[in-house]
């Protein structure tokens, strides 16, 4: 399985603090920890996907 390098460490922590920094600019408070979710699609042509969940209130 191959992912972009943006998902790689130490890249990635850079998506884990604008997801920070958008929710305390915008007046909202972290609800949980964050948590990445891995897509892998079937078939040879599917490229695998990443993304950051942080929930928020």
């Amino acid at each position: 399985m191959t992912v972009d390098p943006e998902t790689d460490f130490p890249v990635i922590l850079g998506a884990y603090d604008a997801a920070a920094d958008w929710i305390q600019k915008n007046g909202h408070e972290m609800a949980e920890p964050p948590r990445e979710i891995w897509h892998s699609g079937l078939g040879r042509n599917v490229e695998p996907k990443m993304e950051i969940v942080w929930l928020f209130k």
